[in-house]
């Protein structure tokens, strides 16, 4: 009869475990984060000096953000359609303004191209790549 019951404990606990990670992505404390979760602070405290319970944090974490990001990417050939059209504005002010933020984009890709294919050589100098 023990054995059965184990089972259903650790499914439990895993279940606990993953509303604890999600509490945690969402709530800015972990008393927060332990209520939303339906657990006790102490028990947050204890599986956040667990390596499985951390790493899988991290990754739900990770997985945020590479999905921020993506929406991110997705919205940016509108934002710069619109910073494009700004640059015809009547208005002075925001002409100038767009211009600025044009260039320092600009200057910004050029640089982080320019450290890209330093790293590539550096590397391949390197490691022979």
């Amino acid at each position: 009869m023990k054995k059965k019951n184990r089972p259903k404990k650790n499914r439990l606990q895993t279940a606990k475990k993953t509303a604890a990670v999600l509490a945690l992505m969402t709530s800015p404390t972990i008393e927060g984060a332990a209520k939303a979760a339906g657990v006790s602070r102490a028990a947050l405290f204890l599986w956040l000096k667990e390596d499985a319970f951390t790493a899988e944090l991290a990754r739900a974490r990770a997985e945020a953000f590479a999905g921020a990001i993506g929406t991110l990417k997705a919205g940016t050939s509108k934002a710069a359609a619109v910073l494009m059209e700004l640059l015809s504005s009547k208005k002075e002010t925001t002409r100038r303004h767009a211009s600025i933020a044009v260039l320092d984009f600009a200057l910004r890709i050029r640089e982080g191209e320019e450290l890209y294919e330093r790293m590539r050589r550096l590397e391949e100098a390197a490691f022979g790549r």
